[in-house]
């Protein structure tokens, strides 16, 4: 028995496993003494480390589910798919509330072996640590990873011979990024971490000892601090540089919850820093604490339970864990306001200062422990008040009613008005720090340090001058210039006293890092704003866009390598020089994904914001509303609700729509995907129009849909021999079988060369013969998007033009295929359509029923064309589970076509993102596929009148004409670099300072 039947076979017991463990632990504690503890703690070591064994063996275990794709687990199902790479496979595993619970107490577990040498605080830090372990194991208990899945739910085509699924739904497109590998797992080990300073504070008060837990406990929340600053940093930056947001914060709830407990520990540090040095501010320390832990369960109730899925994109939806998360941080706010009740009663003694040789220092740090708490409540303000605006009362509040610019949505402006005055603050605060320890500063030449402070701040003016040049009339806002000379006095003194105090070997690293880290943060902040220039564009092929920033042309469309959506690649004239850059747009059954662009020229970046792509020619041109009640006319067809399939709606937000589509008598049902967030990608009938989801009106059971009426390029006449024959309105149809007279001309298509078919390149062999015997091959270069106006075209000697307007081409029977050319200068009137058999022209394929040819092919057993030999080349497995078949189309004398075509047993995708369209309107279609003979059933057929690709074929729309139209945002973003220094500096600062630390021992006995 394998180890994942292990565990499949016990996932009940492991959904209670760590809850158990963790609650032995905490009442192993409980009832015991601190001296029967510090005398002899084996039973404590030998839990301790089974709680660590048992959760690092249960986080391998999930790593080998997913490296080895057990899909008969439910979270591998919803988080990996076979198309995965080992980077995704692996950060699959904190994709979602499981998973990342689990990593969660496991980092947590770990604190227990790495705290080292507690003590006389041993007692009282472990039975915390255990109490958090008991919370987060209540998590594991409501989300499990070692749930299996519900079997029942499968269709039979999507299990394999042992009944397990084939494949999982796969990883979202959003998370595939190798941010995805660094970003949680920091933000977790600083939660974590943040467990360790309120243990030590709450052991420090059962023992009455105000000072001994200080110091320890100062490491661990520098340690804290740093690792959730290093989270939030590759988060913003994992946002500007892929997500296309048009920056790095949006204030969105998610964002802002992982400020909280950040801000928390900042405070804390400051104020552990103030209690080491004067013995003070002990009941605040405990306070504080217990405030970053809270914030940290604050953070995850907002994030992990769904209460913010109608404010922010980041959120869960909601889910079982709401009520779990909401009782446990209800629970564990009245235990840390029962710690601090206490620790105010007992600490009462610890307000009166022994060192009051620097107050003036002192209260710095006290002031900046209260600014930073300050900053705390401004946010959490703002990010929780949307949570009561369903209570009526609020908007007619003065203050209230002024924050909520909807029902929903706090406006940005808050933030902004009381960051920018914290930020002021703050910088206040710092200039004052190396001036104010003068004392440790002693023998050092005070013009120096003036003269490195005014340097820092001129630089400071002459950069948010420079930056600002062109974002808005005159110049920018006096807070701007204000902001920057401080911070720039901030990095001038700071850096001086760094110098003076590295000659004296006695260089504090970690402070300067973080003090001046934070200056150039708010720099960052400053000149990205105060420069920022901002303007929306809608570019197409036919020009370039001049703006006011710079001048944008589209270059070029064509797939991306994933075939899952189009790049647009961008000319970006600005500063004397053309950047070439481009933006993504892929797209899923989650939606369209967008990655945005960034240019960088030296002192800031040119950021493109991807918003949309269309194909103006696949649009829909009207809307139609759809209910149960009665079929509604849609172009060609009648359509009528028949349900709607809500089974995706709480993993990937979407609803299938299933319509009863009727046409010549017939009814087939149509899924359409719909997602209220994102806008659907048109899906493509067979008479060529598109029909999208674009609202579901509840009330009513109806769908409004977006539609375009194809109005095809043929129309049904009548031959000498009463068969149906087209009309063409733009040109003659000429086929293979009978000759067109245009002019002394009689032309007949004599073949093709569709070795570049896929890359829409097709060269159309035209056979002319005039009246006096003359014969000309003529070999036509066709494009659907020609390149120039004189594309597509061929003369004839006698100075007659020919162009080819489009072509149908069948591989599977010539008789069907036609071009239609345009004739131009031709000596003699064209007659087309008389009652001359010789000039009567082919029958074009009908729209709704066109012939079709079925081929079987299996390896070794090729199918054979008119134009060769179609072999079978791979199989492959689809993001959605579907089958990804490759062919291989070898015709004589050209180079071997590579094709790839789609197919979906369990027919849950449409037929339409499966099946291989040509820009000629021919279609393949998979038909039946045996994974284990690698037989393929293919049907091949002739153009329907009117279709056209879908979008997703973009190499088909090159640049030319206005076949594309492309809109995006363009922000100019100066000095923004300064940002990113600064936020690795603070973090790394904060790491060196928690190291430092972490070599001190806790004082082996302080009672009192």
């Amino acid at each position: 028995m394998t180890i994942a039947n292990i565990f499949f076979n016990s996932w009940t017991i492991l959904q209670y496993g760590p809850l158990m463990l963790a609650l032995i632990l905490f009442a192993a504690y409980l009832f015991r003494n601190d001296e029967h503890v510090i005398a002899n703690d084996r039973i404590g070591a030998i839990l301790r480390w089974t709680i660590v064994a048992v959760s690092t063996v249960l986080v391998v275990v999930l790593f080998h589910l997913f490296m080895a794709r057990h899909y008969e687990f439910k979270y591998v199902f919803e988080n990996s798919s076979d198309d995965l790479e080992r980077i995704y496979r692996f950060s699959a595993l904190w994709a979602g509330q499981a998973g990342t619970f689990l990593l969660w107490y496991w980092l947590t577990a770990l604190v227990l072996i790495l705290m080292r040498k507690p003590g006389a605080f041993a007692r009282g830090a472990y039975m915390m640590i255990g109490l958090v372990l008991v919370i987060i194991g209540v998590f594991l208990v409501k989300s499990n990873p070692f749930e299996p899945v519900d079997l029942q739910t499968f269709h039979a085509t999507w299990l394999n011979a042992a009944g397990m699924p084939k494949d999982g739904m796969g990883l979202n497109p959003v998370l595939r990024n190798p941010w995805m590998a660094i970003h949680p797992p920091l933000v977790f080990v600083g939660y974590a971490f943040a467990a360790a300073p309120f243990a030590l504070a709450c052991a420090g008060v059962f023992r009455r000892d105000f000072s001994g837990w200080a110091a320890p406990a100062r490491a661990w929340s520098a340690m804290a601090w740093a690792f959730l600053g290093a989270g939030i940093f590759c988060g913003s930056y994992w946002a500007y540089i892929i997500l296309g947001w048009g920056g790095y914060w949006a204030w969105d709830p998610v964002e802002n919850a992982s400020l909280f407990p950040w801000l928390a520990l900042a405070a804390l540090s400051h104020g552990l820093i103030l209690q080491g040095r004067g013995k003070r501010f002990a009941a605040w320390n405990v306070t504080l604490s217990a405030l970053a832990l809270l914030m940290v369960f604050m953070a995850t109730f907002l994030t992990r339970s769904g209460v913010m899925s109608e404010f922010s994109v980041h959120s869960f939806q909601q889910s079982e864990l709401y009520l779990p998360i909401l009782y446990t941080f209800i629970g564990f706010t009245g235990v840390c306001l029962a710690m601090i009740a206490l620790a105010a009663i007992r600490f009462r003694e610890a307000r009166q200062s022994t060192g009051a040789d620097a107050p003036l220092g002192k209260r710095m740090l006290s002031w900046t422990a209260l600014l930073l708490i300050l900053t705390l409540g401004f946010v959490l303000l703002g990010t929780t008040l949307p949570l009561f605006s369903k209570w009526q009362f609020l908007g007619s509040l003065p203050i209230a009613g002024k924050m909520f610019s909807s029902a929903t949505t706090v406006e940005q402006s808050y933030y902004n008005k009381t960051s920018y005055l914290m930020m002021f603050i703050t910088a206040a605060l710092l200039v004052w720090c190396p001036f104010v320890f003068v004392k440790a500063a002693r023998g050092m030449n005070a013009p120096v340090r003036f003269a490195f402070a005014g340097g820092g701040a001129a630089l400071g003016l002459l950069m948010v001058f420079m930056s600002s040049r062109g974002a808005t009339p005159g110049a920018a806002p006096v807070l701007y210039y204000a902001l920057a000379a401080l911070a720039g006095t901030v990095i001038g003194a700071n850096l001086a006293n760094a110098l003076h105090f590295y000659t004296l070997r006695r260089w504090n690293l970690a402070g300067y890092m973080i003090h001046i880290g934070a200056a150039l943060m708010i720099w960052g902040v400053l000149f990205s704003s105060a420069g920022e220039i901002r303007e929306n564009v809608v570019l197409d092929s036919t020009q370039p866009h001049k703006g006011k920033l710079a001048t944008y042309t589209l270059a070029q469309v064509r797939d991306n390598k994933k075939g899952d959506g189009v790049i647009a690649y961008i000319d970006v004239a600005y500063a004397n020089r053309t950047h070439r850059t481009f933006i993504d747009f892929s797209f899923s059954e989650r939606g369209m994904q967008t990655h945005p662009a960034i240019i960088n020229y030296g002192f800031g970046d040119i950021y493109l914001a991807p918003k949309q792509i269309d194909f103006p020619e696949e649009q829909a041109g009207n809307t139609v509303t759809v209910g149960m009640e009665g079929f509604a006319p849609v172009g060609n067809y009648q359509m009528r609700v028949a349900g709607f399939n809500t089974d995706n709606m709480r993993t990937m937000g979407q609803v299938i729509v299933i319509l009863d589509v009727q046409r010549d008598g017939q009814t087939s049902p149509l899924e359409l995907p719909y997602s209220p967030r994102t806008e659907q990608e048109p899906s493509t009938l067979p008479d060529g129009s598109t029909v999208a989801v674009m609202e579901i009106i509840r009330e009513t059971q109806s769908v409004v849909l977006a539609t375009s009426a194809s109005t095809g390029h043929f129309q049904e006449g009548k031959g000498t021999d009463g068969a149906s024959v087209p009309q063409a309105e733009d040109g003659l149809a000429v086929s293979r079988a009978k000759p067109v007279t245009a002019g002394k001309w009689s032309l007949l298509l004599s073949g093709w060369d569709i070795s570049a078919m896929q890359e829409d390149r097709i060269s159309v062999k035209i056979s002319a013969t005039s009246g006096d015997q003359q014969s000309v091959e003529l070999v036509i270069p066709y494009q659907a998007e020609p390149q120039d106006e004189n594309g597509n075209s061929a003369i004839l000697p006698d100075g007659t033009g020919i162009r080819v307007v489009r072509i149908s081409v069948d591989p599977g029977n010539p008789d069907l295929e036609f071009a239609v050319l345009k004739v131009t200068g031709a000596q003699e009137e064209t007659q087309t359509g008389t009652a001359d058999e010789s000039t009567i022209t082919p029958a074009a394929p009908e729209s709704s029923a066109s012939p079709s040819r079925t081929y079987t092919i299996a390896p070794g057993a090729p199918a054979m064309l008119d134009q060769g030999a179609l072999s079978f080349a791979g199989h492959d497995k689809g993001p959605s589970g579907n089958d990804i078949i490759h062919l291989q189309l070898s015709a004589q004398g050209a180079q071997p076509v590579p094709m790839s075509i789609g197919f979906d047993p369990a027919g849950k995708m449409p037929p339409e993102s499966l099946n291989l369209f040509f820009r000629d309107g021919s279609m393949w279609q998979v038909e039946s596929f045996d994974p284990k003979t690698k037989t393929v059933v293919l049907t091949i057929s002739s153009a329907p009148q009117g279709m056209q690709p879908a979008p997703a074929a973009a190499e088909q729309n090159p640049s030319g004409g206005a076949s594309v139209v492309v809109q995006f945002d363009t922000l100019r973003k100066p000095f923004i670099f300064f940002l990113w220094i600064g936020m690795i500096l603070v973090s790394f600062g904060a790491l060196i300072a928690g190291f430092a630390g972490m070599r001190i021992p806790a004082v082996q006995n302080h009672g009192q």
